[in-house]
């Protein structure tokens, strides 16, 4: 093996070893605050999945730290779930009612529907 071979590999080593360091010092959400996301990305996120929204473009676990999309739906996951906690009740069923009135809602706004609570 030539002397540049040899660095290469060294420095693909140092590059693994150092993404490594970087995923356990900042590790990626737990599991519930990633599926809280997803299905909040899912419901809320109106923009163009082509260009418009970064949520597809990286799907490692460390990219939950990187990706800004994938952030800002792990701050609100995080919220929901705080706030099941502080409210005493299960995480899906807040998560339930949440899409279900975001939904009705923009049902009303955007498409001019009349509000019919009983077929939320």
């Amino acid at each position: 093996m030539d002397t540049e071979e040899e660095i290469r590999n060294l420095q693909k080593q140092i590059n693994e070893l150092t993404a490594r360091r970087d995923l356990l010092k900042n590790p990626p959400p737990s599991v519930e605050v990633c599926t809280v996301a997803e299905e909040l990305h899912r419901t809320l996120c109106r923009k163009n999945h082509t260009d418009g929204c970064s949520w597809f473009d990286r799907n490692k676990p460390e990219d939950w730290n990187r990706d800004y999309t994938k952030q800002e739906y792990v701050a609100k996951a995080e919220e929901l779930l705080s706030s099941a906690e502080v409210m005493g009740v299960y995480t899906q069923d807040l998560l339930n009612a949440f899409i279900r009135i975001y939904k009705a809602q923009h049902k009303l706004v955007y498409q001019g529907g009349k509000s019919n609570v009983t077929n939320l």
